[in-house]
């Protein structure tokens, strides 16, 4: 099982009734760190080891060009919030 199967599965958020209600933070960190663990095993990349700076550089990149389906661009706000949790984590 690869780094990211793990982070996935032990960052979920609790359900309500299985301990803890998720906080609406722990939900938009999740979702957050979602994205980008599906963009980094896309490339092959499945260990914190393998993820660089130009690699963080090649996700913002990603997030930039990204269209929501209605061909809207993601928001800076959602591009920040994105990258900053990853920036502090591999720094």
């Amino acid at each position: 099982m690869c780094f990211w199967s793990t982070a996935v599965r032990d960052g979920t958020p609790k359900r309500p009734g299985q301990g803890c209600a998720p906080t609406p933070d722990s939900i938009v960190q999740t979702h957050h760190s979602y994205r980008f663990f599906c963009w980094a095993t896309e490339r092959g990349i499945g260990y914190a080891a393998e993820v660089t700076w130009p690699v963080l550089e090649s996700c913002q990149r990603y997030l930039y060009q990204y269209r929501k389906p209605n061909g809207e661009p993601l928001t800076s706000r959602t591009q920040r919030t994105t990258l900053q949790p990853l920036q502090v984590w591999f720094s």
